[in-house]
């Protein structure tokens, strides 16, 4: 399988546009998101599988940490 890494600078970010840019770069539908618990990433959630690390609790969980591939 080959990863891709694609990168915009946001001057203001929003759960929005970090929704938006997801749609552009990815497939929602195959696709799992693993992030920190920033408040811009609940939107995301309703639209493909996202995973949430609280880092003031533990830095991965079970198998799931943000160094997933």
């Amino acid at each position: 399988m080959r990863w891709k890494v694609v990168a915009q600078l946001a001057p203001r970010v929003t759960g929005r546009r970090i929704l938006e840019f997801i749609r552009i770069v990815t497939n929602l539908k195959d696709s799992e998101l693993i992030t920190d618990e920033y408040q811009a990433h609940n939107l995301i959630g309703m639209e493909l599988k996202h995973s949430v690390i609280n880092y003031s609790e533990q830095y991965v969980d079970g198998k799931t940490h943000t160094n997933t591939t």
